[in-house]
């Protein structure tokens, strides 16, 4: 499957769902939105009133757009249950981010160590260490799960 980029998505589609007060979570937010809809992926996504201002865009676009690419690619390959969450939330100074995904590839469950990542998740993880947090990716035969958790004092 042929991600969806926002040179091929007019952007008033791009800019129909206010998730957030952060105009390019927003963008990739929607832009994702619309690739599970045209793939016939559920999408849920959920943003709480969190600040982002602490955050460059680069960091943002590099975390939201990996990590949302990696699971609605992995989410396409099913056959049946197709479906993406995506969560974020903030408590005292730590901004959380979970993005969910069903996939069918997996035979064991475990966990991701950053040998296993590949070029998104490693961008990923560099992103995240600017802001003295963390990436845990975890796995089943059946879900994906990619818990991050930010600093927002730094």
């Amino acid at each position: 499957t042929r991600p969806a980029t926002s040179s091929s998505i007019p952007m008033q589609q791009l800019a129909e769902t206010r998730y957030s007060n952060n105009t390019v979570l927003n963008l990739i937010l929607n832009e994702k939105k619309i690739f599970a809809e045209q793939h016939g992926i559920l999408y849920k996504c959920t943003v709480e009133q969190t600040d982002f201002r602490f955050m460059d865009d680069i960091d943002i676009t590099t975390i939201f757009s990996n990590l949302l690419e990696n699971a609605l690619s992995a989410s396409a390959l099913c056959k049946t249950n197709k479906e993406v969450s995506v969560i974020v939330s903030s408590h005292n100074n730590f901004v959380i981010i979970n993005v969910k995904n069903s996939c069918n590839s997996y035979t064991k469950c475990g966990t991701f160590s950053s040998k296993d990542y590949g070029t998104g998740l490693y961008n990923v993880e560099n992103s995240v260490k600017k802001y003295e947090g963390f990436l845990k990716i975890s796995y089943s035969q059946t879900e994906f799960n990619c818990n991050v958790v930010l600093s927002n004092t730094h």
